[in-house]
C-alpha cells in the first residue's frame, strides 16, 4: 500500500497503516485516527500470565518458552512482533521472541489453531483479539496488557498537501 502511494499508483493508502519512521520517509501520514496495540491470547484455562502487570512481565515468560509456537495473522504487526525487526524494513523496534511463528490468513484461524493445540498462544491487535475471543466462549482469553503501541493513519504522497488537509479535516470531524 505504501509503495503504491509512493509511486503514484494511488492517491491515498487506507489499510490500517501503522506510522513508522521508515514509512514517513516515503509518504506523508495524516493525523492518527486509531491507536492499537498487540495483545497475547492464551487458552482459556491458562494461568501462567495471570500475575503479569506489564509487557516486560509477559515477554519475560515468553522468552523462556523457546519451544513455544505462537500464531498470528500474516502481514500484521503481530507477525513482526514475534520475529522482530530483522525481518521488517519498517523498523517497529521489536526485539522478537525465541519461539516458532505460525502465520495464518486470518486471525480467527490462529485462534482455532490454538484451541486445537496446534499453537500455544496467539499475538494479534487488541480489537480483533477481543472481538474474536468472544466467539470462542471461554476457550481463549486475552491478556489485557499492551505489548506494543501503534498509531494508525492514512497516507498520501509527499507532495499531496491538499489531499492531506482534506483527510485530516475528515478525521477531525469524526472524532
Amino acid at each position: 500500500v505504501v509503495t503504491s502511494v509512493q509511486q503514484g499508483l494511488c492517491n491515498i493508502g487506507m489499510a490500517g497503516l501503522t506510522i513508522t519512521p521508515a514509512r514517513q520517509e516515503v509518504v506523508t501520514f495524516s493525523d492518527s485516527y486509531y491507536s492499537a496495540n498487540q495483545n497475547l491470547v492464551v487458552p482459556g484455562d491458562c494461568t501462567e500470565f495471570d500475575d503479569c502487570k506489564t509487557a516486560d512481565d509477559v515477554v519475560a515468560i515468553l522468552n523462556k518458552k523457546k519451544d513455544a509456537k505462537i500464531g498470528c495473522q500474516k502481514g500484521t504487526t503481530g507477525a513482526i512482533y514475534i520475529t522482530g525487526d530483522a525481518e521488517d524494513p519498517d523498523g517497529y523496534g521489536f526485539a522478537g521472541l525465541p519461539v516458532t511463528k505460525n502465520e495464518y490468513d486470518y486471525a480467527a484461524l490462529a485462534f482455532t489453531a490454538m484451541v486445537n493445540k496446534q499453537v500455544d498462544y496467539v499475538i494479534v491487535d487488541n480489537a480483533p483479539a477481543n472481538a474474536i475471543a468472544k466467539s470462542f466462549e471461554g476457550k481463549v482469553k486475552v491478556i489485557d496488557i499492551a505489548l506494543s503501541e501503534e498509531a494508525y493513519a492514512f497516507c498520501v504522497g509527499k507532495a499531496d498537501a491538499d489531499l492531506l488537509a482534506k483527510v485530516n479535516e475528515m478525521i477531525a470531524a469524526e472524532k
